[in-house]
């Protein structure tokens, strides 16, 4: 993390700079202690990961529904199943 956002106004400061005050609004506020600022970053950075790896999944989902779709309406692809199995 490189950066803080101002709660208050938005404004975005430089995290090391070791200021506590905002300097567009004026705003006093606290860090949290390093080590917590460490252990929510690796918490979102995984989080990010599973968001851009479930992005992912779902544009290739898309483009497979996209194919096979149109095929199966108009009868070029059929499914067989088991009727066994289906009851």
């Amino acid at each position: 993390m490189k950066y803080l956002e101002c709660p208050h106004c938005g404004c975005v400061m430089c995290k090391d700079v070791d200021e506590k005050i905002c300097m567009y609004c004026g705003l006093e506020f606290q860090l949290p202690p390093l080590e917590k600022l460490d252990a929510f970053s690796e918490y979102a950075d995984n989080a990010w990961s599973k968001i851009e790896y479930n992005h992912t999944q779902i544009i290739t989902l898309e483009k497979l529904r996209d194919t096979l779709l149109p095929k199966l309406m108009s009868g070029e692809v059929r499914v067989q199943y088991d009727k066994e199995l289906v009851a």
